[in-house]
């Protein structure tokens, strides 16, 4: 089994921190910024570690959001999901395995017509932006 945590980032304009990535050669999808979690590692320090060294921006943890367990053809994955606020640094891409392709802060709006690589996260997303949005 695979662990690891993944980052739902909302910037003051009530937009969400997505990220287009891929394996090389397959068609790219957005997706929150996700890692896999190192032996011996918290899933909070892993969510602030991944999106540091992927995408350069420094991140706190506001409240844990949910669970998740998917399970693939070949290996089954435990997600952790993290409500996170931007507290420094800019959007850099520097992942050195070239699977990000773009960072981008999407809308309520363009969220609902995204290619995502978890399909199944977007009413989750939607909501919370809804949420926030009434605020």
């Amino acid at each position: 089994m695979r662990h690891g945590a993944a980052a739902v980032c909302l910037n003051k304009q009530n937009q969400l921190l997505m990220l287009l990535q891929a394996p090389p050669h397959e068609p790219s999808h957005w997706a929150l910024p996700y890692g896999n979690r190192d032996v011996h590692e918290s899933y909070e320090d892993c969510c602030v570690r991944m999106v540091r060294e992927s995408i350069g921006y420094e991140i706190s943890i506001v409240e844990h959001l949910k669970t998740k367990i998917v399970r693939g053809e070949d290996v089954t994955t435990h997600i952790e999901y993290y409500r996170t606020e931007l507290v420094g640094g800019e959007a850099l891409i520097q992942n050195p395995s070239g699977t990000i392709y773009d960072v981008a802060w999407v809308s309520h709006e363009e969220l609902q017509h995204l290619d995502l690589t978890h399909p199944d996260d977007r009413d989750f997303l939607l909501q919370l932006l809804d949420e926030r949005k009434d605020t």
